[in-house]
């Protein structure tokens, strides 16, 4: 029996200008940190896709998006750079969000 892994996807929004080379193990760090890594490892998250200077695309597994949502609120500082993170939309597809980014963030 095949079994097919279900994801959703969640636009974020930074309040600043990040660096996107270490935005992945950082943003992992910090929801790592928050969640508990038995939450973690169940979300399994990860990004993506670059949306701009200011957004980008998370990957998690169906039925943890709303706890990885949670956790990106709570993340104050990435790379020891003050910045909020807002979670714009969430999908099933990553097609839809991209088309969605490409709209809003010109």
């Amino acid at each position: 029996m095949i079994l097919k892994r279900k994801f959703r996807y969640i636009l974020i929004e930074s309040s600043a200008p990040m660096d996107w080379k270490a935005l992945s193990a950082e943003i992992s760090n910090k929801l790592s940190a928050y969640l508990g890594e038995r939450f973690y490892i169940n979300a399994d998250p990860r990004v993506v896709a670059n949306c701009g200077s200011n957004a980008f695309i998370l990957r998690v597994n169906r039925g943890s998006e709303q706890d990885v949502a949670l956790g990106t609120c709570y993340i104050s500082d990435i790379n020891s750079i003050s910045v909020g993170l807002y979670t714009i939309k969430t999908s099933g597809t990553i097609r839809s969000l991209l088309d969605y980014a490409s709209r809003a963030y010109k």
